[in-house]
């Protein structure tokens, strides 16, 4: 008969004697083929073993070979590993499924083979399945949605010669190798800066708005192959933009401009904030035949639309023209190559916070708002906020590192720093997981970022690396720096930003409980 064992030898393919097949489908559910070898079929039991055990040595290999957390994640998290995963998971799901299905038949045999199985068996065999179908189910939507955040978030590959900015042609470092001979103002254009910078800081307008001479700045080293471009400098410098765009307000606004810069070698990290309403702000080279004081006469966070309204000077598609004017401004004012930009849209913000449960941050202070603008534009709101620990949803989130009409803009700025180190801080598989497809369609629509994904590799690295305890923040604001810049105020920003590690390490700030970027 074509049911009865051919041998009673174990490796004959068949089992030697009564085998439970519920025993033997659970045994395969765990490690594929080990059913098989229980019940007696070992040579069998070790071939359908072979791709499994394959495929653990390789994870492990991997682990050993690359103990960088950090750059493993950033490797599995591009988009052409994502798909390949994608198929494999499916493949592993058909594999599991079919080792689980065979292991039962095989301990079945001639002896079970002859009565129909038990409604205890087939809920069994059920089970497994559904397990093994829910396990890579789960395993395929987190990959889709890390594919879908990816591809969609992070900018494409353009050869690892810079940020993308979508257009085909890389940012530039910033043109820094002359000396910036300070504005030509006319007495005109004098007179409507000083009135400017005097209705924003009567107590910091200057009285001679023509800056002297800025000291040479050093010139950007030349790349190294196969270095990141990011690392040319021994510095990651990115450009955090929080844009201000909702009800009553006309386009996107960057009311918050934060350089972020970490020290490649020692991972540490420093955050620079830069006032919306800096007037003067001197204009790199290629943008300096816009006016004759070769500044940007408005406020800085004017700056992304203007951008956007003169394509004859800016270059760039769509909003990356404001972008990349901005961050060749900044670049040009702190004497750096700024690696990429990340924006978010404030209102989004809203959404991200409430998405991961809420926000973790130490208020230093009471704070008090009469007359808070309500999100829908709609009049205003009296804002109490108590000082300490609070555990903040987004939109009291946004107001915090939002309201500016108890104190003003310069400590707004102090608290947005704040707000940046304590998302950074709770950011973890943990509570992403749970609510990755909300936070993806979250992020797909008030996310930009100009960063190549093939970067992220070394950038988790380097982030998992990056103690949030000891990172140092400074704003730019009076009295060490006046609204209405000159030449010495240049020179101010570019020594700040270029000794930013020197001298003792920071303490640590107690912005929220520690977490690191794999922590729970």
């Amino acid at each position: 008969m074509a049911d009865s064992p051919r041998s009673t030898r174990p490796d004959a393919g068949e089992p030697h004697g009564p085998r439970s097949p519920s025993v033997a489908a659970v045994l395969s559910f765990l490690v594929p083929g080990l059913g098989q070898g229980w019940a007696g079929a070992r040579r069998r039991g070790a071939l359908i073993a072979v791709p499994f055990l394959a495929l653990v040595a390789l994870v492990l290999v991997v682990l050993v070979s690359s103990p960088d957390r950090g750059y493993v994640l950033g490797l599995l998290l591009q988009p052409t590993v994502l798909l390949g995963f994608f198929a494999v998971n499916l493949a592993l799901l058909l594999y599991r499924s079919w080792a689980i299905l065979d292991a039962d038949r095989v301990a079945r045999g001639a002896v079970h083979r002859a009565r129909p199985r038990s409604a205890g068996a087939m809920a069994v065999l059920a089970g497994l399945l559904a397990l093994t179908i829910g396990f890579h189910g789960i395993v395929a939507y987190l990959d889709w949605n890390g594919y879908d955040l990816v591809s969609s978030v992070f900018a494409g590959d353009n050869g690892g010669g810079g940020p993308n900015w979508g257009d085909g042609v890389t940012s530039e470092p910033p043109d820094v190798s002359e000396e910036p001979d300070g504005p030509a103002v006319t007495p005109e254009v004098s007179a409507t800066l000083v009135g400017l910078a005097a209705s924003l800081d009567p107590a910091t307008a200057s009285d001679d708005p023509t800056p002297s001479p800025s000291p040479k700045p050093t010139p950007t080293p030349t790349p190294t192959p196969g270095t990141p471009y990011w690392a040319t400098d021994g510095r990651l410098n990115v450009l955090l933009i929080g844009g201000d765009a909702g009800p009553g307000r006309v386009g996107l606004r960057t009311d918050s401009m934060t350089l972020l810069t970490v020290d490649l070698k020692t991972a540490r990290a420093a955050l620079f904030g830069f006032p919306r309403n800096l007037v003067n702000v001197p204009l790199p080279p290629k943008y300096q035949s816009l006016y004759k004081c070769k500044c940007f006469p408005d406020l800085l966070n004017a700056l992304y639309r203007f951008a956007l309204s003169r394509p004859d000077v800016f270059p760039g598609n769509g909003v990356t023209r404001g972008y990349r004017a901005l961050s060749d401004t900044i670049g040009y004012l702190a004497n750096v190559k700024i690696d990429g930009v990340v924006s978010v849209d404030l209102n989004g913000f809203v959404k991200i916070v409430d998405a991961l449960g809420g926000l973790w941050v130490k208020v230093p202070y009471r704070i008090y708002d009469r007359a808070y603008p309500k999100e829908d534009g709609s009049g205003t709101k009296v804002l109490i906020i108590n000082p300490g620990y609070q555990r903040l949803n987004g939109s009291m989130a946004l107001a915090f590192a939002r309201t500016r009409h108890q104190d003003s803009d310069y400590g707004r700025m102090q608290r947005q720093q704040l707000t940046l180190l304590a998302i950074r801080k709770q950011l973890n598989p943990c509570s992403m997981l749970p609510r990755l497809s909300q936070l993806v369609k979250i992020a797909k629509e008030t996310l930009w970022t100009n960063i190549p994904v093939s970067q992220l590799p070394g950038l988790i690295a380097l982030a998992d690396r990056v103690d949030t305890s000891r990172i140092s923040k400074r704003t730019f604001v009076p009295p060490t720096i006046n609204a209405y810049i000159t030449a010495s105020d240049v020179t101010k920003i570019r020594k700040a930003v270029r000794d930013a590690f020197k001298g003792a390490a920071p303490l640590p700030d107690e912005t929220a409980p520690p977490n690191g970027l794999f922590g729970c």
